[in-house]
């Protein structure tokens, strides 16, 4: 065990005793192990990337001995520690790569982690199981916000520049979708009031007859929603402009819109093979994705509107 460990520069980390501490961690001595986790931890370790990225490998070389006399919870904790300084200085755009080694080899543990979330050892496995929760959500969390920015960026400035534009040139705005994406469509809806546009939401009691010269944009993951068909058929009846914000441009409810803003985003009602290629369930991208989207045109109104944020937050309500 531990063989390796003279293959690694320590005098050019400047932690020339490091070999030896790494050792003393798996001594039957406790005050060894417990004097050989200080100096470790004294060493800057968590503020070093650089250093930490050597380090880690050879702790899960130790946690994967099941014999091993080392302090399992201490190390898994660790662990745990040392990912999460590993984000914190992604986030800062500071030794980027080095921390990006430290996130993989703490998760090439993982397998051991699993095991040690079993033991009989109720402080072992509290840490192992602590371990694996963070190392998940972190994982999902990463292919979340990925899959939000492939949508978001696929998403076309050109349809957008045309929605926005029907937006200031509309009468009055009406909007509608169901469920989670009904759901945005109220909050877009309510953004927009704030910056002083006369807005609508279907289905609502107090919304009034839509007309000529009015803009309906309508919220569809599927663009096959039955009433929402319905909405614009009507709604083109009587001469309003319809615009829709969808998943889906190979349905009903683009082909009837003149202005159609696609989201790459496809859900389980579309029936194509990539709805299932995301980490999102369902239609959870879609949604999400629709809700930065609008959040990103309102600020492109707000700017072109020469709306201030003061004028907005009058408008906010106050029967709370």
């Amino acid at each position: 065990m531990l063989e390796n460990l003279e293959t690694i520069n320590w005098n050019a980390l400047n932690q020339p005793e490091m070999p030896q501490w790494i050792r003393n961690l798996t001594s039957k001595n406790e005050k060894i192990r417990d004097e050989a986790f200080d100096d470790i931890r004294d060493s800057y370790i968590h503020e070093r990337p650089d250093l930490a990225k050597h380090v880690v490998p050879f702790v899960v070389e130790i946690l994967s001995d099941q014999n091993t006399v080392a302090d399992v919870a201490l190390l898994l904790h660790f662990m745990y520690t040392l990912r999460i300084n590993a984000i914190y200085f992604i986030q800062r755009n500071s030794a980027v790569e080095e921390s990006l080694n430290v996130i993989k080899s703490v998760d090439s543990g993982i397998d051991i982690y699993r095991v040690l979330a079993t033991n009989e050892d109720d402080e072992i496995r509290e840490e192992a199981n602590s371990l694996l929760n963070y190392i998940d959500f972190a994982n999902l969390s990463t292919a979340i916000i990925g899959d939000l920015s492939n949508a978001l960026f696929q998403v076309s400035h050109h349809q957008t520049t045309m929605l926005t534009s029907a937006i200031l040139n509309a009468e009055r705005i009406f909007v509608a979708g169901k469920g989670r994406t009904g759901l945005q469509m109220r909050a877009f809806a309510m953004r927009l009031m704030h910056l002083g546009l006369t807005m609508y939401v279907v289905d609502d009691v107090t919304t009034p007859a839509i007309q000529a010269g009015d803009l309906l944009i309508i919220g569809s993951g599927s663009g096959r929603t039955a009433s929402l068909v319905r909405y614009t058929e009507r709604s083109t009846e009587i001469g309003a402009t319809l615009a829709t914000i969808t998943g889906n441009i190979d349905s009903p409810i683009a082909d009837n819109a003149s202005i159609v803003v696609h989201i790459p985003a496809s859900n389980f009602k579309s029936g194509k093979a990539e709805a299932t290629q995301f980490t999102l369930i369902m239609g959870s991208l879609f949604e999400h994705t629709l809700g930065l989207l609008c959040d990103l045109m309102t600020i492109q109104l707000k700017a072109q509107l020469d709306v201030g944020e003061d004028d907005m937050n009058k408008r906010h309500a106050n029967l709370e």
